[in-house]
């Protein structure tokens, strides 16, 4: 994410931060309150794990956009620099880097996108165009990213891109309007799991098979205990719900700040759930629960 310098935090919102917290199944009390908070940079849109507890977060507004290094476990900001206004998304090839920052916007009323590659010292390595707006990039699985474009008329796609060459593949058509993208592998099988207007999707980039949910969210995580995660939305709070393959049934709920905006995995069963708004943003650690019962939906 791009990031801007924040205040510390005085408050829930105040700052984006990283939270240590635990957390239980079905019922619990929201997992940012009363928690320790270690203040980051605020205006986050997107993060990446890095390796020795460290993320990149890319954050801002459309005038400007920022990647931030920072150790999620002091707040140190390990370097900063800024990116492409344009940009969207984050990723990298692997826990040293490079970054893969998604780009996409409007010029002289055409829509255009790429893929950026970036050093996390802050120097700009490539720039590879992308066939539409780029709004999103998958975390790396087999040599594997993938990249969310959107055409017109509410059309998607999923755009392949083999590392570390940076060759780029046949966009995948997707289903229309869908939001978010993630590379999963759910028992052994790599999917492409997105959010239509019906639910989650699963669905294999070679092949085209599909597992279709009834659960809906936004912006899926893979677990490294092989479940999928999302934030869900009801009108008096936010959830996390894990789902397991195949079907993408719904097994346990976690609650999450009112905030909460996306997840990302950072390995030894952790989530790492971004809350934010548009003045303030939180990272919180949020274990992956041991499913004991499954949960209503």
């Amino acid at each position: 994410m791009v990031i801007a310098s924040a205040p510390l935090l005085g408050s829930r919102c105040a700052a984006t931060v990283i939270v240590l917290s635990g957390i239980s199944l079905l019922g619990a009390c929201s997992a940012s309150k009363h928690q320790t908070a270690v203040p980051a940079p605020a205006g986050a849109i997107a993060a990446t794990p890095l390796s020795r507890h460290r993320v990149a977060i890319l954050s801002g507004t459309s005038d400007a956009k920022t990647v931030s290094i920072i150790d999620y476990t002091s707040g140190n900001i390990e370097k900063s620099f800024g990116v492409t206004r344009e940009a969207t998304g984050i990723s990298a090839e692997t826990e040293e880097g490079p970054l893969l920052v998604s780009v996409g916007g409007v010029s002289r009323h055409r829509d255009f996108g790429a893929i950026e590659s970036w050093g996390l010292g802050g120097r700009k390595l490539a720039v590879v165009p992308m066939p539409a707006r780029a709004v999103g990039v998958t975390q790396e699985s087999g040599n594997t990213v993938y990249v969310l474009v959107w055409g017109a008329r509410d059309s998607r796609a999923a755009v392949a891109l083999l590392l570390p060459s940076l060759e780029v593949q046949r966009p995948i058509p997707l289903d229309a309007g869908v939001r978010g993208l993630q590379l999963c592998s759910l028992a052994g099988t790599s999917y492409l799991v997105y959010t239509n207007r019906m639910g989650f999707v699963a669905m294999e980039p070679v092949g085209g098979k599909a597992i279709r949910s009834k659960v809906s969210g936004q912006n899926a995580a893979c677990g490294d205990d092989g479940r999928v995660y999302a934030i869900q939305q009801s009108f008096a709070a936010r959830t996390v719900v894990a789902m397991t393959p195949p079907d993408l049934l719904a097994v346990a709920t976690i609650p999450v700040s009112d905030d909460a905006e996306d997840l990302y995995e950072v390995g030894n069963r952790t989530l790492l759930e971004l809350n934010a708004t548009p003045h303030a943003a939180t990272l919180a650690q949020l274990p992956e629960p041991e499913v004991t019962r499954t949960a209503p939906r």
